[in-house]
């Protein structure tokens, strides 16, 4: 919902709530069709200046929460991490990706599988806050898609995980994967979100976004099935924008900035009405990829309030024989976790955990 609907509903229900007040007390004011239309119209503009002022108001605390609490991590990029990475920076079509490797070679059970990092809300592939997530896969190299803003430094064109997120997914998915059988991610907090989203609309042969992408049927069968015949860590996933808003601007005011500011914030690359990961996974059908859901004991971004929801939704979906949780210890940003070290590497090669 967009402002211009969001008052519109708003000048509607006051309208017939005013008029209905008047009708039960039978105002002798209902016999003026003038003194009630100006009453109307001062309540509606009354209305719509406290929501606009407390709108104004919330803004320069969300945005310093944004900025500052999110850290803008790739100020402070850092690479190779302790000199056991190296990074090329690659492009396709102006989407922006890294090709990450090992300079130390490791010992490896995966054949055939393509590794992707996605990365989260305000970070870059070669941030400090990735480098833990790179010491996680079980492999010489692997992929990390960059998306817009951190690839351009410019924060605010981050679109949440919905149209622009996804496109550069499946842009690079497309070109990276053709040599392999499998796709195997790890996926953090918006980039978990993105991703649930890209595999829900090339779960649908007739999305408008893959003939934007001229993703032709058989190529969208091909990228479906090596994400199938793959695994999936989602790591603090941002189920719902909202879970992050609620929680730096509380519930109210959140709702305020997810409908009306984020939208204008992101030049309209975000929209309230856009796909959201816990919606997209109404899309699935039963599409039975492991995977691996796990939520940090203390994440200082994103609220907790759906994660029951998604995970039972999740296996619902997907099948419960494939789908896996697991709380490790640590944030949003990093843990300091040591079975969680072992679980990701062992999940991503053998598509269980050790029980």
């Amino acid at each position: 919902m967009n402002c211009k609907v969001f008052f519109k509903k708003l000048n509607i229900i006051l309208f017939f709530t005013i008029a209905i007040f008047f009708l039960q007390n039978k105002s002798t004011e209902c016999n003026n069709i003038k003194n009630i239309t100006k009453l109307i119209a001062k309540t509606c503009i009354k209305k719509s200046i406290w929501v606009i002022t407390a709108a104004l108001a919330v803004t320069p605390p969300l945005l310093y929460l944004l900025h500052t609490n999110v850290g803008l991590p790739y100020k402070n990029i850092s690479h190779p991490w302790n000199n056991e990475f190296t990074a090329e920076r690659r492009t396709i079509n102006g989407d922006c990706y890294y090709h990450i490797s090992r300079k130390e070679p490791i010992k490896t059970d995966s054949k055939n599988a393509i590794f992707v990092h996605l990365h989260g809300y305000g970070d870059h592939p070669l941030a400090l806050a990735c480098s833990q997530d790179a010491k996680l896969f079980p492999s010489n190299e692997y992929f990390a898609i960059c998306f817009e803003e951190a690839s351009t430094n410019k924060l605010f064109k981050s679109n949440f995980g919905q149209e622009g997120d996804i496109k550069t997914i499946l842009t690079i998915l497309r070109y990276i994967s053709k040599n392999y059988t499998s796709i195997k991610f790890i996926a953090h907090s918006r980039g978990a979100a993105a991703l649930i989203n890209s595999i829900s609309i090339l779960n649908r042969a007739d999305h408008e976004l893959l003939k934007l992408l001229d993703i032709n049927e058989e190529e969208r069968i091909t990228l479906l099935r090596k994400i199938k015949n793959g695994a999936i860590v989602l790591k603090a996933p941002m189920i719902h924008t909202k879970t992050l808003i609620n929680h730096t601007s509380g519930k109210f005011f959140g709702t305020i900035v997810e409908k009306c500011i984020l939208g204008p914030l992101t030049a309209f690359r975000y929209s309230p009405r856009g796909p959201q990961a816990i919606n997209s996974l109404n899309a699935w059908g039963y599409l039975s990829i492991p995977t691996l859901i796990c939520f940090p004991e203390n994440d200082q971004f994103l609220s907790d309030t759906m994660n029951d929801e998604f995970i039972k939704k999740y296996m619902r979906v997907n099948g419960q024989q494939n789908s896996y949780t697991y709380t490790y210890k640590g944030d949003h940003a990093g843990w300091s976790d040591d079975t969680f070290a072992q679980l990701i590497p062992y999940f991503l090669t053998h598509k269980t955990i050790i029980i």
